[in-house]
């Protein structure tokens, strides 16, 4: 079926990047891999889950043993959120719903951050919230949103997170592969990653988990995933993931400096057609690539 037009919804889904084609297709020709399996061909899938894991993990700024692969992002949002040992969450009104959901599916109490006029978490409202509160807490901060592209302040609300003794979330499922998603740098305790955000395909995603951090498995069976996350790792997936994260973020500064100067342009042009049109979060830090805007 041949579609007319161009398409601008790379928040949502990104054409499969010909680095994850080739090294998913290369994966599928050795044949039958159960990395769980003893024998030789088991040995090489999990060798090249443990590959990727390690490339990945040099890309994330963490250590391999940290990430977890699961098949999704919203699986790794649901496990974070679902498994931290917490009795409550703060919760900025920009999170997604996969994020949000969870929170209040545990039946624990979900508070909503305040946010700014650009869509940028209230830190002092943060802090005010902590303090009045009982019970350790989860804050969930996303990197970037999938909207508007606002960029948040993650570091800075991971300090404060953390002088109350309070874990954090980063949901960077928007970030990763389009921005500098440093796991150390950003200080949190978890944090989301899905592959087809960046040119990986459908299907895989990570969270990458604090070595020393107690986190009660969403899905419960076998041993995989350092028993953190049971079922058949998705071999093939997790090599495109690794292959497109590295696609995506060579020549990253580059590539951001020129997608940001074509956004420039569109604002401007979109400015001048229309001068009362708004543009969403225009006034705080944003990803490159995302535009938000409406027509009064």
């Amino acid at each position: 079926m041949t579609i007319l037009g161009a398409y601008m919804d790379w928040n949502a889904d990104t054409p499969l990047c010909d680095a994850a084609r080739e090294a998913m297709l290369e994966v599928w020709a050795l044949g039958a891999l159960n990395p769980s399996s003893a024998h030789a061909f088991g040995q090489k899938a999990r060798a090249v889950i443990e590959d990727a894991r390690g490339r990945m993990a040099a890309l994330l700024n963490c250590r391999a043993e940290e990430i977890v692969f699961t098949g999704s992002g919203t699986e790794a949002d649901n496990m974070a959120v679902k498994g931290a040992p917490v009795e409550r969450f703060f919760v900025s009104f920009m999170e997604h719903p996969a994020v949000v959901k969870p929170a209040k599916i545990t039946g624990k109490p979900v508070t909503f951050l305040e946010v700014d006029e650009n869509g940028v978490i209230d830190l002092a409202a943060l802090e005010r919230h902590l303090s009045g509160g009982r019970g350790k807490a989860l804050v969930c901060v996303m990197f970037a949103s999938n909207e508007t592209g606002a960029l948040q302040p993650v570091r800075e609300a991971a300090r404060i997170a953390h002088e109350h003794g309070a874990l954090i979330l980063c949901d960077a499922i928007q970030g990763a592969g389009k921005a500098d998603v440093d796991f150390d740098a950003l200080e949190v305790d978890m944090l989301a990653i899905s592959a087809h955000k960046f040119g990986g395909p459908q299907g895989a995603g990570a969270l990458v988990i604090r070595e020393d951090l107690g986190l009660e498995p969403l899905i419960t069976g076998g041993g995989q995933e350092r028993k953190r996350r049971a079922g058949t790792e998705n071999v093939a997936g997790i090599a495109g993931m690794a292959a497109a994260l590295e696609s995506a973020l060579e020549g990253r500064a580059e590539k951001e400096s020129h997608i940001s100067a074509l956004r420039a342009e569109l604002e401007k042009g979109l400015k001048a057609l229309a001068p009362d049109a708004v543009i969403f979060s225009e006034g705080a830090p944003r990803l490159a690539n995302t535009t938000f805007f409406a027509h009064p």
